[in-house]
């Protein structure tokens, strides 16, 4: 009974083992729009590590917190949930070569030098822009933020930081899903 019991706990151990080694990142970059000056709007747009390019758009009818935490350790489901609450649209699938220049320019950007964050506007919402670290044992994500505009706006220094957002952007103006926060204030511009 005893070497059944041994058996079954070796084989889970293993199994969990080897899941974690064969654990690859789904999301490598986002960003999320969300505005609650006018009633709740949240979308964004989202890439996953073999190149797909999502948009998604919900509302106040779906009842979580929508905002990812910079910085702060998320697993994979929480993910799912955000960027997924709403239905996502398959926009493109990014060339390869463009998508291995994206995660170059990700392994070069950090959280340690930002702006201070500063009032912009009142009313526009808040757009961020993230890169996503992975760690493979602890199977969780951590946001880096590389932008925000509207209400409150921050920059990553990082210059591949401010290449990455500048390709987000143009997709964004691309299949017209990008916000005008354009008209805010920004002192660090």
């Amino acid at each position: 009974m005893n070497l059944i019991k041994l058996t079954v706990i070796f084989c889970t151990f293993i199994l969990v083992a080897c899941q974690s080694d064969n654990a690859e990142q789904k999301y490598i970059l986002a960003r999320t729009y969300s505005n609650y000056a006018w009633g709740e709007v949240h979308n964004g747009i989202f890439i996953k590590s073999n190149g797909e390019l999502y948009s998604y758009s919900y509302d106040d009818n779906y009842d979580h917190d929508y905002s990812i935490p910079n910085g702060l350790a998320i697993n994979e489901a929480v993910i799912d949930r955000l960027l997924l609450g709403g239905e996502a649209t398959l926009l493109d699938i990014i060339d390869i070569d463009v998508l291995n220049e994206l995660k170059t320019l990700m392994s070069q950007v950090s959280s340690d030098h930002m702006t201070e964050v500063q009032h912009a506007c009142d009313d526009a919402g808040v757009k961020r822009w993230f890169s996503f670290t992975f760690d493979k044992e602890k199977l969780d994500y951590t946001p880096i933020l590389l932008e925000m505009r509207g209400d409150a706006a921050q920059l990553n220094l990082s210059p591949s930081a401010k290449k990455i957002v500048s390709w987000l952007r143009f997709r964004e103006f691309e299949y017209q899903i990008d916000p005008d926060l354009e008209s805010c204030n920004y002192q660090y511009e």
